[in-house]
């Protein structure tokens, strides 16, 4: 069954399935292929309803090796999602299906999310300075915080996607590969302007030959490469500590940090579903919730 990985990879790839979420769902059917060959199952058609329910069982009772303990609901969640995607990838190839009619998810557990105050971004943008790595860090809060953008989403950037004369970011592949445009207000554009003719140039001007790479992306190192996740993330933690802020944060706390202000301002679920990129507003109404319990 060896040959599906490949394949189920590609499928993802062509619909727009982001590198690490195809790589992230790719090791987890193999794992499940890797539990099918310890009970001796070596086709798809060989799997049975009986089947699926002892693997279920087998996620429930399997041990967290990075932390100890067992699987979370999260976690388990996300197998039997992956495991009802490929069901649909078997589907749309006219291949046997898997039997998934009594395949259950597990209750989610609740996810408490760190929201900062308006007064601790603020804290935020005066912990930074006026160096290269400041500019960026303005440039990361105004993409992060002022235009809510998700972690990918942000990284994925491209020059081009910086409208400055119509203040607007185009993120071109969202969550679905969805697209969208973001609104900037002038202190965003102001930060954005001052990172790419100053900072980004400067970064990519004084980058190290050996290490220099020719890239368009909006977000680069000292090294003149594109940034990857836990740069920007370690340098908000860095700013946090700046401004006495004790909470643990990261680039996503400031997506639900704007989500939160933007419903604290008047703003309608409409409105800000729009802005986030929600599909629905299910995912958007969480919000809701949030600013009752501030």
């Amino acid at each position: 069954m060896e040959h599906y990985l490949e394949a189920f990879a590609q499928w993802q790839t062509r619909l727009g399935y982001s590198p690490a979420t195809v790589r992230s769902n790719t090791q987890r059917l193999q794992q499940f292929f890797n539990w099918l060959k310890d009970e001796q199952i070596n086709k798809v058609s060989h799997i049975s309803k009986e089947t699926i329910a002892r693997y279920q069982e087998h996620l429930h009772t399997r041990k967290n090796k990075v932390r100890g303990g067992g699987l979370s609901s999260g976690t388990i969640d996300n197998h039997v999602v992956n495991l009802q995607l490929f069901n649909t990838y078997l589907q749309k190839h006219d291949q046997e299906s898997l039997p998934l009619e009594e395949l259950t998810q597990p209750p989610r557990e609740s996810v408490t999310r760190t929201i900062l105050t308006q007064a601790e971004i603020k804290k935020l943008y005066e912990a930074t300075d006026d160096s290269p790595h400041g500019y960026r860090d303005r440039a990361m809060l105004g993409i992060y915080y002022g235009c809510g953008l998700r972690l990918s989403e942000g990284l994925a950037l491209m020059l081009e996607d910086i409208d400055i004369k119509r203040n607007y970011v185009h993120v071109k592949k969202g969550k679905g590969n969805k697209e969208r445009y973001v609104p900037m207000n002038k202190r965003i554009k102001n930060d954005l302007t001052d990172y790419i003719h100053y900072a980004r140039s400067w970064f990519l001007d004084n980058a190290y030959p050996c290490f220099k790479h020719i890239t368009n992306h909006l977000f680069v190192t000292r090294m003149g490469s594109p940034c990857k996740p836990m740069i920007l993330n370690v340098r908000l933690r860095r700013l946090a500590e700046e401004a006495n802020i004790n909470k643990v944060i990261s680039l996503h706390c400031l997506r639900h940090s704007i989500a939160t202000h933007l419903l604290q301002n008047g703003l309608s679920l409409e409105q800000i579903a729009q802005f986030l990129g929600h599909s629905s507003l299910e995912s958007t109404q969480i919000y809701t919730h949030i600013v009752n319990e501030l």
